[in-house]
């Protein structure tokens, strides 16, 4: 049973499943919420659903990377755990952390990347490639 701030709110599940019902509901039920949060950050912010080619290898293919920018969304945010980002959606992400201002300078052996000084998640950012290059491949 669920309380709200109006009381009581009973729910119903069916199921075959021969297990505790506050089990059932805890833990199974309400979890999958989660999940079709997940998918429905694929579909509408990294445009998975978007599959117009008309041959269905080229869509196979683009939707193999989507779901690869997907699963880097999600070493990001689990190399984020603990910082104010860590529970962010996948476009608060791409909007907040990795869409940065940016000037490139070439030398012959070096590409330098000078970022926009005025960026406000510069600390999450340098704490977040510490935390990638300190994990393990």
């Amino acid at each position: 049973m669920e309380y709200t701030h109006l009381g009581a709110n009973q729910r119903f599940v069916v199921t075959n499943l021969v297990r505790h019902p506050r089990f059932v509901y805890d833990d199974l039920y309400v979890l999958r919420g989660d999940v079709e949060n997940r998918i429905k950050e694929l579909k509408l912010e990294l445009k998975a659903d978007r599959l117009s080619c008309h041959r269905f290898l080229a869509n196979q293919f683009r939707l193999l990377l989507h779901t690869a920018a997907y699963c880097l969304f999600w070493v990001l945010r689990r190399n984020l755990q603990g910082a104010e980002l860590a529970t962010a959606q996948v476009n608060t992400l791409r909007l907040q952390l990795l869409k940065i201002g940016a000037g490139l300078r070439e030398t012959s052996r070096r590409i330098w990347v000078h970022l926009a000084s005025g960026y406000p998640y510069r600390h999450l950012l340098a704490g977040l490639l510490q935390n990638l290059r300190a994990s393990p491949a």
